[in-house]
Order: structure tokens, then sequence, then C-alpha cells
């Protein structure tokens, strides 16, 4: 696998999991007032666990196998009516997902405009 594809298959994963994580936190706003909900949550450690993998090899092979996975959240504490569903932090999660979107967006973007630069001969 090139480096560009190594790159592609990066961005893929960071979209895939951000895709996951914008599912869920939709999911948890729908039911803010749902009584014993309990938030769904994607997380993203096994994705950076993966990227920190120092042997290329290994890394790939990890990156190709990886899933986003949602689980329930037991940690937050829940509200009077078994909900543990914040709005605000939802909201301010969707907003750190578009960031982490936007940011996969321009890595993309940025190796095919070197690769566009590379074959019209001006990289």
């Amino acid at each position: 696998m090139n480096e560009l594809d190594t790159t592609f298959l990066a961005v893929q994963r960071v979209m895939d999991f951000s895709q996951a994580s914008n599912r869920a936190i939709a999911q948890n706003l729908a039911n803010l007032n749902t009584s014993n909900y309990r938030r769904c949550i994607v997380s993203f450690d096994v994705l950076l666990e993966a990227a920190r993998i120092g042997d290329r090899r290994r890394r790939l092979e990890r990156l190709e196998n990886l899933r986003p996975e949602v689980t329930v959240d037991e940690q937050s504490t829940p509200g009077p009516n078994g909900n543990n569903v914040s709005a605000e932090r939802e909201l301010s999660l969707l907003q750190r997902q578009a960031l982490i979107h936007e940011f996969a967006a321009q890595m993309a973007s940025g190796k095919l405009q070197g690769l566009r630069l590379a074959i019209s001969g001006r990289g």
C-alpha cells in the first residue's frame, strides 16, 4: 500500500468514526426526554491507538480492520427521569465532530492537491 492509499485509509476511518458518532449524537438528542434512556457514544480511542502503532504494516492492518463501535454511556449521572443525555454536551460533541470531519477532509484534499501538482509537473 502506497502513501496515498495509507492516507486515504486513515481519512476513511476518521470519517467512519465521525459518521457513527454523529448518528449516536442524533439518537441521543432525539431521546432527550425519553425516560431511562442511556446515551450512546462512539469512542475514538481505538482509532487513536491504531494510528500510534509504530510498525507501518501492523498499523495498516489494524486500520483496515477497525470499525466504530457504539456503546452505552454508563458513567454519566442520570437525571430525575433516569435519562443521562445533556443537550449542551451533545451539541458540543456535534461541533467537535464537525471539526474532526473538516480536518479529515482537508487532509484528503491536501494529498490530492499534492498529487495534482506532481502530475502537472509543478510539484
